[in-house]
């Protein structure tokens, strides 16, 4: 079919490229549909996702980041088992100056956050100080000095690009915020001005915020303002096409065209056409010969970490273990067992559920759950076992490329 088909658009989607060869394998794909001259014609390309709803606004006004000077030193956030480490710290492989100030808002690194383990020793630290804001009591702020009250979108006016669609909508507050809460703009803003900043950015609403973010000479948002939002509440994009086509335009490579042979690649220490290294040749010896790879991916009764703590939610099963029937019957494991999964990082505990939507040799559990609500294993999770290592570029996160233990528990 793919053969024989003459327009062609492949969905990457999320999760392949969370290995150590993510962009190897990402690359290619693309060869394949240049191979096919699927490129540059409409209804054809690779599509990953579609966020130019959000990256059409101005964001170097709406986000302030006109505001900044001199370098910034930048952690990726995967790396925090690397970056808070109190001494020799790092990030992507390069050494950065120590973190003594962490602010957690909008994340929940003890959920999310790759061999956490380590993650959790570092935010024990005597010489960081950790700030939680939040709306609710995540595993992380169990490791806060300090925690403030959050608002939630009810509280605060806010503009939403789609993520997945060609919509844009506003947020409108219903309540003023409760008790001490702030919304985060509120918040950011406050502790701006208390630093002693005194440029208008910080003395702007929400409202202002929004307008500044639609002041933007992107084609699909002309003729979108604050006052057609609020009257109509959510607006269709015109954007021109779901894949983009350069119409005979040049690619971003350093010739301009499609290379099959990447001198990128090359000199990332990758064979410049296709390299079948595997994820097992790059894991730690103690990891490489583990009977499983663990395959952690979403479930769709939540978002990352959020919902954890709804009661309802938690009853669709984020502790699960699915084994091959194979497998399961080598090990005398059967549905509704205790298993414990375990590596170098660490040791999770999950119930089991024997199924063929796993090969042999492969085990899943969900991403990002939290350590406090499992009820096989208290203090355990999914990340407590993934790796910390990133992928081959890009700076993504490598969970899949883990390896574990199985046993009955």
């Amino acid at each position: 079919m793919y053969g024989r088909a003459e327009r062609i658009i492949i969905r990457a989607g999320y999760g392949m490229q969370r290995n150590y060869n993510g962009a190897r394998m990402t690359r290619a794909i693309a060869i394949m549909q240049a191979m096919r001259g699927m490129f540059d014609k409409p209804s054809c390309g690779i599509i990953y996702d579609n966020v130019r709803p959000i990256t059409g606004m101005n964001l170097n006004l709406g986000r302030g980041n006109y505001l900044r000077k001199g370098k910034q030193q930048h952690v990726n956030m995967t790396d925090l088992d690397m970056a808070l480490k109190a001494e020799n710290p790092t990030t992507e492989n390069r050494p950065i100056k120590p973190i003594h100030l962490l602010v957690i808002y909008n994340g929940n690194p003890v959920a999310v956050s790759p061999n956490v383990n380590a993650v959790i020793e570092n935010l024990k630290r005597k010489d960081l100080f950790v700030v939680g804001f939040d709306m609710i009591m995540t595993d992380s702020l169990e490791y806060c000095d300090l925690i403030l009250p959050a608002s939630t979108q009810f509280e605060t006016d806010d503009i939403i690009g789609d993520y997945h669609s060609w919509y844009v909508q506003i947020c409108e507050k219903v309540i003023e915020p409760v008790g001490e809460s702030k919304p985060n703009w509120d918040f950011f803003a406050e502790w701006g001005r208390r630093m002693g900043f005194k440029d208008q950015a910080f003395r702007d609403t929400p409202k202002d915020i929004i307008r500044q973010f639609l002041q933007t000479e992107t084609p699909w948002y002309q003729g979108i303002t604050l006052e057609r939002l609020e009257k109509e509440k959510f607006i269709h994009l015109d954007m021109p096409e779901s894949v983009p086509v350069r119409s005979g335009g040049k690619a971003e490579t350093e010739s301009g065209k499609i290379e099959l042979y990447s001198n990128i690649m090359k000199k990332a220490g990758f064979d410049p056409v296709i390299d079948l290294t595997l994820c097992e040749e790059e894991m730690p010896e103690e990891e490489k010969n583990l009977p499983f790879r663990l395959l952690s991916p979403g479930i769709p009764q939540r978002v990352n970490s959020s919902f954890y703590n709804v009661k309802y939610i938690r009853a669709y099963n984020a502790y699960e273990c699915e084994v091959n029937p194979e497998d399961a019957k080598r090990l005398g494991i059967k549905s509704g067992d205790k298993v414990r999964l375990n590596n170098q990082r660490g040791e999770a505990f999950f119930v089991a559920r024997v199924t063929t939507r796993v090969a042999p040799g492969v085990v899943r559990t969900a991403k990002c759950n939290w350590r406090s609500t499992n009820p096989y294993g208290q203090n355990t999770n999914t990340n407590s076992l993934t790796t910390g290592k990133l992928t081959d570029m890009g700076g993504c996160s490598a969970y899949h490329s883990t390896r574990v233990n199985l046993s009955k528990a």
